[in-house]
């Protein structure tokens, strides 16, 4: 028949400490750096220049094209997962992009304002 599955590894309380601790991080900057992001997009002339004022506005240094990139990533996710809420992909682009949380839901929510803003009711 096969081998018996092997049961997944126990975590300890400090493992889900650990992680009530980050989310509620990463829901922090979530929500006053996508608050940021979307009440910024009224006064510049393109959805990029918007997009790229905002992380300039919270010091996120980063090329356009690469900004722009990535941004779409973030909606290809939203597009791809319809259960993941915006701190999942805080989390998921403050590991990858090497970003603090508050930065990560910055740039999120600058992405989702700029370039998929049928996600601004997504939860967090």
């Amino acid at each position: 028949m096969g081998e018996p599955a092997t049961p997944p590894p126990r975590r300890g309380w400090r493992t889900g400490a650990v992680l009530a601790i980050t989310t509620a991080a990463l829901a922090a900057g979530c929500v006053g750096g996508c608050v940021t992001g979307a009440v910024m997009f009224s006064d510049s002339p393109t959805t990029t220049d918007r997009f790229m004022r905002v992380l300039d506005d919270d010091g996120i240094r980063i090329s356009e094209a690469t900004a722009v990139e990535l941004a779409h990533q973030v909606c290809d996710a939203l597009d791809r997962k319809p259960d993941m809420t915006k701190a999942d992909v805080v989390l998921v682009t403050a590991i990858h992009q090497n970003l603090a949380p508050k930065k990560a839901g910055t740039f999120v929510g600058a992405a989702i304002g700029a370039y998929c803003p049928e996600y601004d009711d997504r939860p967090w």
